[in-house]
């Protein structure tokens, strides 16, 4: 078990197991949504994608200054 708080943060995350799945099954679906509100039909989107999409997020986060430990609000 895992005590310290910087060590659960560093090994295992929310980007680390995103990571890891990006890594190990890239075309594995991540999340599935309806695409309309009907729900007639469905997006998907895959661990590979989600990854990229997370990594792009981030690079234009430090391009406006953030750096690794700020707080974000969404």
């Amino acid at each position: 078990m895992i005590s310290e708080p910087s060590q659960r943060a560093t090994s295992h995350n929310l980007i680390h197991y995103l990571d890891r799945w990006a890594v190990e099954a890239p075309e594995r679906p991540a999340i599935v949504t309806p695409a309309d509100l009907a729900a007639t039909s469905h997006r998907v989107i895959r661990f590979g994608e989600l990854a990229a999409e997370v990594e792009s997020l981030a690079a234009g986060l430090r391009r406006k200054g953030l750096q690794q430990g700020d707080r974000v609000f969404f």
